[in-house]
């Protein structure tokens, strides 16, 4: 049997359009040879193209060009005409900076626990700025990670003039302190400081976020390396948080926040060998570490 000539050609024009059909298939991806995410492949761009950088226009260091920041922002918090508030959060066991993540036990506080400081997360709120003509209550706290970097600096804008004071509560007042209040905060912070909620089980854990995560190791009675966590919170209905008085300083756009760990510990004494188990629902620990809240920070211009 043969075919008409017609339709070899019909045959040849089907067999090269389904050719051409394939070819023409297009790589969707980012096309930006600049971009962190350029696909060399794509040959249609999709709009998922990520370029860190520091996108705040008010930076030093803006880049028109990053569409995802990456927290290198630098800002001149000296210029007259704009000023704003650097906030370094330090921490010490007296003298000592802290070195986080060692779990070799190498300070020692009044009670003779021989102790090391795996990490520490707090929560500071209700924060008022002090300026020579003006206060200005921020509409914020502060959320410090020792496991996050980022945490360790804040950076306030658009300010009257040079801070000369600066108060807080160490924690959360009762008002805020409850379930979800803060569930769309940035670095983890909700799942990172939930406090339990038992349900009515547990009047201790009803709900909330921690004021403070603070976890080591010491070496006990037994002379073993064990685990403390010294997790802070609302417990038994009461509120342990601490509002501190107004801490003065010289007019600065750059200032400290220091943390002596020790002082949790040491008026009244805290005995890791009583409490470094786990204290979320003991009223005694929640008390003396509240007791011991007045001494714990001090408060510098750099």
């Amino acid at each position: 049997m043969t075919f008409p000539r017609k339709n070899y050609f019909f045959l040849f024009f089907v067999i090269l359009g389904a050719t051409v059909v394939h070819n023409s298939c297009n790589d969707s991806g980012c096309t930006n040879p600049d971009a962190d995410n350029f696909d060399p492949e794509a040959d249609k761009d999709d709009g998922s193209c990520v370029i860190y950088g520091c996108i705040n226009p008010e930076a030093d260091n803006f880049n028109a060009d990053a569409n995802t920041d990456d927290g290198s922002c630098v800002y001149n918090c000296i210029n007259p005409e704009y000023y704003c508030l650097d906030i370094t959060f330090n921490h010490f066991v007296d003298n000592q900076n802290v070195n986080f993540g060692n779990n070799d036990p190498s300070y020692f506080n009044l009670a003779q626990n021989n102790y090391s400081v795996r990490r520490i997360l707090y929560v500071l709120s209700d924060i008022t700025l002090f300026f020579v003509d003006s206060t200005v209550v921020l509409d914020d706290f502060f959320f410090i990670n020792s496991d996050l970097p980022e945490t360790l600096n804040k950076t306030i804008f658009d300010l009257p003039g040079e801070c000369t004071g600066i108060s807080f509560r160490y924690g959360f007042s009762s008002i805020q302190n409850i379930d979800n209040n803060f569930i769309n905060e940035p670095d983890n912070f909700h799942l990172s400081m939930l406090w339990p909620n038992l349900n009515g089980t547990n009047d201790a854990l009803q709900g909330g976020y921690h004021y403070m995560k603070l976890e080591g190791k010491y070496i006990d009675q037994n002379s073993e390396v064990v685990f403390y966590n010294n997790h802070t919170g609302p417990t038994n209905s009461n509120d342990f948080s601490f509002l501190f008085d107004t801490y003065t300083f010289s007019p600065s756009s750059s200032i400290s926040i220091n943390m002596n760990i020790n002082n949790w510990y040491n008026n009244p004494i805290y005995d890791l060998d009583i409490f470094g188990s786990g204290i979320m629902s003991n009223n005694n620990a929640q008390t003396i570490i509240q007791q011991n809240a007045s001494d714990v920070f001090t408060v510098i211009p750099n």
